[in-house]
């Protein structure tokens, strides 16, 4: 007998379906006021390396928040100043060794710059600001040499490649 083909519209359906069951399942595990276990991922295998991450969580933070500050956007700018740390915090804890360096330690290096820079984005200071993103930029860069990726040169955006993204304050 031969199996009716479905076409992809009805395979999406069915698949999430078939994972809203196993949801109902989980929580019908769960103890009453407990969170169900989470689903098994299909992303368990994924292990992104130390330059996933750099292209993934710091560099989108790094320009996110030099267009918050060209834009005067301090609040904005203080949140992605926060997330940036996160990044490098998320980073350390998910590779804590980068060949066989203590990732913490390279990470450290950008530290400094970054609270300077906060507070800079703290105080509003316009001229601090713009001095301290690029005292954090060459930070990165000086970090980059010390791993040997020299070659690896982050700037200030000369434009936004978030199109969809407006980074000036609200009033």
């Amino acid at each position: 007998m031969k199996t009716p083909s479905i076409g992809p519209a009805r395979r999406s359906v069915l698949l999430i379906l078939g994972a809203l069951a196993a949801a109902g399942g989980a929580l019908a595990a769960a103890a009453p006021g407990q969170r169900p276990p989470p689903p098994p991922s299909v992303y368990a295998d994924y292990h992104p390396g130390f330059a996933d991450m750099m292209t993934m969580a710091v560099q989108p933070r790094h320009t996110k928040l030099g267009l918050a500050i060209r834009a005067r956007n301090w609040t904005y700018a203080n949140y992605e100043a926060g997330e940036l740390r996160g990044a490098f915090t998320r980073m350390a804890r998910s590779i804590p060794s980068y060949e066989g360096e203590d990732t913490a330690g390279i990470l450290a290096q950008i530290t400094p710059s970054l609270d300077g820079l906060r507070k800079a984005i703290q105080d509003k200071n316009a001229a601090k600001a713009d001095a301290g993103y690029a005292e954090l930029t060459a930070s990165c860069n000086q970090c980059h040499e010390s791993q040997g990726r020299g070659y690896i040169v982050i700037r200030a955006p000369a434009a936004s490649s978030y199109p969809d993204q407006d980074f000036t304050a609200r009033r």
